[in-house]
């Protein structure tokens, strides 16, 4: 039987706990838990029979975990957990206003390592963003009230097992239209 129950935790900003309840077998029955795959070049050292400290971990990355239960040289099926690290909080963030009521906010991205990165703006002030277009590292938001006063601040998130994993927000800043 294959290890049930499986959830993870992120313990730190590089680190992440694997905890699992251990398979139910008759008395006698030497078994053993242990990570099939998914952590490749990661550190992961057992803590107790169905629980695995993983650390080492970049941000912004996704591991499709793997446990398999073991009684000699017999090997369950797989039980499978998706685990998310989040991203860095971008920073830099700084923004520039016209009469318009175009803003354009530019910051600096943090690093991807290959995870596809969300991006969360977080806006308060007189009206709410009628658009917003992200490309690359600036957001031209269109809408806003002139004389208005604005405050921003934006996060990152990456997508692990259907659910979001952010960052903290950025710095805030605030900006006022012309």
């Amino acid at each position: 039987l294959p290890p049930t129950n499986l959830w993870t935790y992120s313990s730190s900003e590089s680190s992440f706990v694997i905890y699992c309840t251990f398979p139910s077998v008759g008395a006698g029955v030497n078994v053993t838990v242990e990570v099939a795959s998914g952590l490749s070049g990661l550190t992961v050292q057992r803590t107790g029979a169905c629980s695995f400290q993983v650390s080492r971990v970049p941000s912004a990355s996704v591991y499709d975990i793997a446990l398999v239960s073991r009684v000699g040289s017999i090997e369950s099926s797989a039980a499978t957990i998706q685990h998310g690290m989040p991203p860095l909080a971008p920073t830099n963030l700084v923004g520039s206003a016209d009469s318009s009521g175009t803003l354009i906010l530019s910051f600096t991205a943090p690093p991807s390592n290959g995870a596809n990165i969300v991006y969360d703006l977080k806006q308060s002030g007189p009206t709410f963003l009628s658009s917003s277009t992200r490309i690359g590292s600036r957001i031209t938001i269109g809408g806003l009230l002139r004389g208005g006063t604005y405050r921003f601040a934006l996060r990152t998130a990456v997508i692990a097992q259907s659910r979001m994993v952010y960052s903290p927000y950025s710095a805030e800043i605030v900006v006022r239209v012309p």
